[in-house]
């Protein structure tokens, strides 16, 4: 397994768990769906690289690995996207974004946030891609 792809599962582990921290109120199943997510997602990368495991027999199993992580990062972790101040629309007393609802953010500053986060996801989506091209 490359360097970059040890740094990109700590990251991913690191990120887990800057969400169980930060997060001030959570369903019961929040913390273990965390998890299991951050696991998957490095599985994901061991199983390409079969760093100790080889990649399982079937594509279900990746495909319903990478089905739970993106449900999981998209949905249960929408808290932590922002969204769009209305133009005229004031900013409401500064919030955490983990208070459990969405936070507003300037225009520019929106589109700031998504294009870091597509750059620090490009990795992620393409070995998927690679793991799932790799069952043809």
């Amino acid at each position: 397994m490359p360097i970059w792809a040890i740094a990109y599962c700590a990251l991913i582990a690191l990120s887990c768990v800057f969400a169980l921290t930060l997060y001030k109120t959570r369903p019961s199943y929040y913390v273990p769906g965390q998890i299991l997510s951050s696991i998957c997602s490095v599985l994901i990368f061991v199983f390409y690289y079969e760093a100790f495991w080889t990649k399982p027999q079937s594509a279900s199993i990746i495909l319903a690995m990478i089905g739970f992580t993106l449900y999981w990062e998209l949905w249960e972790n929408r808290f932590l996207f922002p969204k769009v101040l209305r133009p005229g629309e004031v900013a409401s007393e500064p919030e955490s974004p983990f208070a459990g609802k969405p936070y507003k953010v300037s225009p520019k500053a929106y589109v700031c946030f998504w294009a870091l986060v597509s750059v620090i996801a490009l990795p992620m989506f393409f070995i998927m891609a690679q793991l799932m091209l790799s069952y043809r």
